[in-house]
């Protein structure tokens, strides 16, 4: 048994596999069926591999031993190529198990679009292919974040990023997009560029909208205090977050002397607060405001 199968349990592990390739499908289905018919780029590592293969096809289309250079620096290929160093970056700032599930990711993506590559586009519009193509895309890459995966590329400069300077993933994905989408257009035309952009921002929002571990809300708990320290106690093993006690508070009702924890999560972690509290105190009030701005420590949730 692998050190990454310790950590994980079997449904976990089969749960990720399959959003891996649930996203290599999206990816597949964007890029083939849309971004390419209507020449959309479609920004981070796909568009820089993107770009890249249309400078071999029309500018560096030879042989090597009967082999043509274009059958290998295709964008399937070189969506692997590029990502193999931020592999390697995933792997030492951001975990190891999910770095062995980008990994997975990054693969089935580059199969599945080499394998889907002949399929007949639906439509050819520039705008409707720019719009379906990233709605697609940005939901396979927030479905795969906000289940510990990563689709690889600007993905992985995001997290890193977001994890020492709080900078949302998809900020960070559309700074950088900015100079795939120069490029695109000196090589498609400016008109093309302005639809790449478009697909870029719709993605970004797409994304953010799945992946919530990035979002923060304020969470009051008020329960008996009876059941104060059992809620506590579970919540500080559960997702280590600092918790402010009110004690010696009174319900304006009944009148009865309550307990109020003050807490900050991430969205991500919501389900799992109210299932923990809910463990202890069946009656526990919850309510929730999302934090418009913070100052200070934060535990940020494992990715592994």
């Amino acid at each position: 048994m692998t050190k990454v199968e310790l950590g994980l349990g079997s449904k976990k592990i089969w749960r990720k596999l399959m959003i891996s390739l649930i996203y290599g499908f999206c990816l597949s289905i964007a890029l083939n069926l849309f971004w390419v018919p209507g020449h959309i780029s479609a920004g981070g590592v796909t568009g820089v591999a993107q770009v890249i293969a249309i400078i071999f096809r029309r500018y560096l289309n030879f042989s090597i031993g009967g082999l043509a250079v274009t059958d290998v620096m295709n964008t399937a290929n070189l969506i692997f190529i590029i990502n193999v160093p931020l592999i390697w970056i995933s792997w030492r700032d951001i975990g190891r198990e999910f770095t062995v599930f980008t990994l997975i990711t990054v693969v089935s993506s580059s199969v599945l679009i080499n394998l889907t590559s002949g399929l007949t586009p639906l439509v050819r519009d520039p705008m409707i292919c720019a719009i379906f193509g990233a709605v697609i895309n940005g939901a396979g890459i927030g479905l795969a974040l906000r289940n510990g995966l990563s689709s690889g590329g600007t993905d992985i400069v995001g997290m890193v990023l977001h994890k020492y300077f709080n900078i949302s993933v998809g900020t960070v994905s559309i700074a950088v997009n900015a100079c795939v989408v120069i490029v695109t257009g000196f090589l498609e035309g400016w008109p093309h560029a302005l639809y790449s952009v478009i697909a870029i921002f719709i993605g970004g929002k797409a994304m953010d909208l799945l992946y919530t571990r990035q979002q923060r809300l304020q969470v009051m708990i008020v329960t008996n205090q009876s059941k104060a320290n059992e809620i506590l106690t579970a919540i500080h093993k559960e997702m280590r977050h600092g918790i402010t006690v009110f004690k010696d508070t009174e319900g304006g009702y009944k009148h009865e002397s309550k307990t109020v924890l003050l807490t900050i999560i991430s969205r991500a972690e919501f389900a799992d607060l109210q299932a923990t509290v809910r463990s202890k105190d069946s009656r526990a009030f919850i309510s929730s405001t999302r934090v418009a701005e913070m100052v200070g420590a934060f535990v940020e949730p494992s990715v592994d």
